[in-house]
């Protein structure tokens, strides 16, 4: 049998403040209006409440209507503190306190009061992340995205969404090299040309030729102006123009 959600008054939020001039914050306030807006009309909200509380009423053996209309607005504040808090990808002591200082994120948890301001410690943001299993948000998550495939209406999109595509995203690893600054890069390709001096004495080629060749290139790689190109025959020289970089 389904738990039965009590109905509880949301305390009266604040007015949010007007921040002119940083389009940053302007777009970050639009994505939490519009995950505020989508959280209603889903009844996506509503389902997170509710199966919370069925498995809080199975270890509970009396419960007073005061006590569970404590509970289901403690899993209202858990499931946006979470959202919110993965957006900033904070931690629990940080993402308290940015919560302790933003009016935004205040209104948008659901903590944002007239006369005060009730902000959770970490510790309770800690228990907010354990609030639900990841099978239970991916199933809930799971019918979120179904209902935008099949009644974009109901959450106010202007097309339904494109379940067929997949967005991955990746990471980066670091790699196992030494840094790359100039003086590095330096010794490595003297370390490389030192290399190629010792095979070429192995396999008895003229050094001198092959050395003054190598220099020859590498001045005409860093310099900017027409150089005399010098090669292994000393009486041909001509002048070749490096190309212009973009």
């Amino acid at each position: 049998m389904a738990a039965v959600i009590i109905p509880f008054d949301l305390p009266l939020p604040q007015v949010l403040p007007t921040i002119g001039g940083n389009v940053d914050y302007r777009t970050f306030r639009d994505q939490l209006l519009q995950i505020n807006q989508m959280l209603t009309h889903s009844g996506l909200e509503d389902r997170f409440l509710q199966a919370d509380v069925e498995q809080w009423l199975q270890a509970q053996k009396h419960v007073s209507a005061k006590a569970q209309q404590n509970r289901q607005l403690h899993s209202r504040r858990a499931v946006r503190c979470n959202i919110a808090r993965l957006l900033l990808r904070e931690g629990f002591r940080g993402f308290a306190a940015r919560l302790a200082d933003s009016p935004l994120l205040q209104f948008f948890c659901g903590i944002s009061e007239i006369d005060r301001v009730q902000v959770p410690a970490k510790s309770t943001l800690q228990r907010y992340a354990t609030w639900w299993t990841e099978a239970e948000v991916r199933q809930l998550s799971g019918q979120l995205l179904q209902t935008g495939a099949q009644e974009p209406a109901k959450l106010q999109l202007p097309q339904p969404l494109d379940l067929e595509r997949c967005f991955l995203d990746t990471t980066c690893v670091a790699a196992n090299i030494h840094y790359p600054v100039d003086w590095i890069l330096l010794r490595d390709a003297t370390r490389t040309l030192m290399k190629a001096v010792g095979l070429i004495r192995n396999r008895h080629f003229d050094v001198i030729s092959f050395v003054s060749l190598l220099v020859c290139q590498l001045r005409l790689t860093f310099q900017t102006t027409p150089v005399p190109f010098c090669g292994l025959a000393p009486a041909l020289s001509w002048r070749i123009t490096p190309k212009s970089t973009m």
